[in-house]
């Protein structure tokens, strides 16, 4: 069949696109592609030449398993956005541009002029109403401003937190280091696939694991390497496996991305009290790695403490890596699904979907197809999944300089209350 050969406007293509889709999947599931991962909602998208939202919305009521949720890609569209509204704003005092229905229309205007400053942006359709929950997921705020106006932004914690991911990242790319993954998904009875960290708890009695999987996967951005599976979470199982299985795969003075959502629930430090002594106090900074003096007094100890908790709450898996020449940084909330492993889930999701809803596939057969499905993506789609996140940081940290930049202009009111 010849790509490009339909367009949007003509009548049955909901009919359509189901059916190539149904024949996209038969062929992935027999095995009888090349590469058994092409996403099935990329092909339809270039036989029939229409957007990948057209052919989600066909394809939803199909299985309701399938969640739209706003990507990085999109998310990366608003902070461009917002960022060139700083800007604009800076040099002039028109009506606010940070009105919700004003930052609706620029964001209309972007889409129909074709400016897309990611890949694959176009499963961006957006309605007022799911705008607000665009703002909610990217955590963006509302402050007030003097003269009774407000801006929209981030929170500084977040954006800071991002800044430094983002920087880092850069620079390791630059020195050539080799960069791994490290990430983990909950294989649920009813054959659903979810981000782990989505749940308040995971142990064996866990209503949302019961009869599932917790599956730990690392990969490096030239392929799968190993996983392990658990039915419940353990801290001891993960550690175990990361030390004496993934550690010893990594080549020297390698850089480990771990999802923060996923390991806050893995790694946790206790805060330094004001009433710990100075000698528990510089010990807590010398297993830190943070400068201090024997001859500083105690209240600028307990400062620095303080200053340097939030970089710390994964030091516990720092000291795992750190001992073999190995760096971790921490994929920021704020970017969850900015990483090479999440592109193949993406991929995973779709293309797993009619083996999923058979009820005669066993949970042993359900896990043994996921991890099939992870190590037979080829090299070439690693390559490409890498392309395309480093695309998408370089975008995303340019844009954070020029975001800090065009802040200056404003004062930022910081109370708690602005809305």
């Amino acid at each position: 069949m010849d790509p490009k050969i339909y367009t949007e406007n003509q009548v049955n293509i909901p009919g359509m696109i189901i059916k190539v889709f149904r024949k996209c999947e038969e062929e992935m599931l027999n095995n009888k592609l090349n590469n058994a991962l092409m996403n099935p909602i990329e092909r339809v998208s270039d036989y029939l030449g229409v957007s990948r939202a057209t052919v989600h919305a066909a394809i939803v009521p199909l299985n309701e398993t399938i969640e739209f949720e706003f990507t990085i890609s999109n998310r990366l569209l608003v902070y461009k956005l917002l960022a060139e509204m700083y800007t604009a704003k800076s040099k002039k005092t028109e009506d606010n541009v940070f009105k919700p229905e004003n930052i609706y229309q620029s964001l209309l205007k972007v889409k129909q002029s074709g400016r897309k400053p990611s890949i694959s942006c176009d499963n961006f359709n957006i309605t007022f109403e799911g705008l607000g929950k665009l703002i909610h997921q990217m955590k963006l705020e509302y402050r007030n401003l003097p003269n009774s106006e407000y801006i929209l932004m981030s929170n500084p914690d977040d954006a800071y937190e991002r800044y430094f991911y983002l920087d880092n990242i850069n620079k390791a790319r630059k020195a050539n280091k080799h960069i791994y993954y490290v990430d983990e998904r909950l294989l649920q009875a009813t054959r659903k696939i979810i981000r782990p960290w989505t749940v308040q708890s995971l142990t064996k009695d866990t209503e949302e694991i019961k009869g599932g999987f917790v599956f730990y996967h690392a990969v490096s951005q030239s392929g799968y390497m190993n996983g392990l599976f658990c039915n419940h979470f353990s801290k001891e199982n993960f550690e175990k496996w990361l030390t004496e299985v993934v550690i010893p795969l990594l080549e020297p003075s390698s850089v480990l991305v771990i999802a923060k959502t996923a390991n806050d629930r893995i790694i946790t430090t206790e805060p330094i009290s004001k009433y710990d002594s100075k000698a528990t106090m510089m010990q807590w900074l010398r297993e830190n790695n943070i400068p201090h003096g024997p001859k500083m007094h105690k209240a600028e100890l307990y400062k620095l403490t303080q200053r340097f908790f939030r970089r710390t709450t994964y030091h516990s898996l720092e000291k795992l890596l750190k001992p073999y020449g190995h760096q971790i940084l921490l994929l920021p909330h704020t970017l969850y699904d900015l990483s090479v492993p999440e592109l193949a889930w993406e991929a995973i999701q779709v293309n797993s979907r009619q083996f999923r809803l058979n009820p005669e596939v066993g949970m042993n057969e359900f896990k043994r197809m996921m991890a099939h499905l992870f190590s037979s993506i080829t090299e070439e789609t690693w390559t490409r999944y890498k392309t395309k996140v480093e695309f998408i940081e370089k975008q995303l940290l340019d844009i954070e300089l020029k975001t800090d930049v065009s802040l200056e202009h404003y004062h930022v009111i910081d109370i708690k209350d602005s809305t």
